[in-house]
């Protein structure tokens, strides 16, 4: 892979960063809906 510039791929880093954190959060929000049928049923 060629990096034209140093802008470029921190910007990319940052982005994954956030994506990431999205998906944890998806994640956990999940997880506890999850325990809370369980609590339920």
């Amino acid at each position: 892979m060629k990096y034209k510039d140093k802008h470029y791929t921190v910007e990319v880093h940052v982005f994954k960063t956030i994506v990431a954190e999205i998906v944890k959060k998806r994640e956990f929000k999940l997880q506890g809906m999850q325990a809370k049928d369980m609590e339920l049923g």
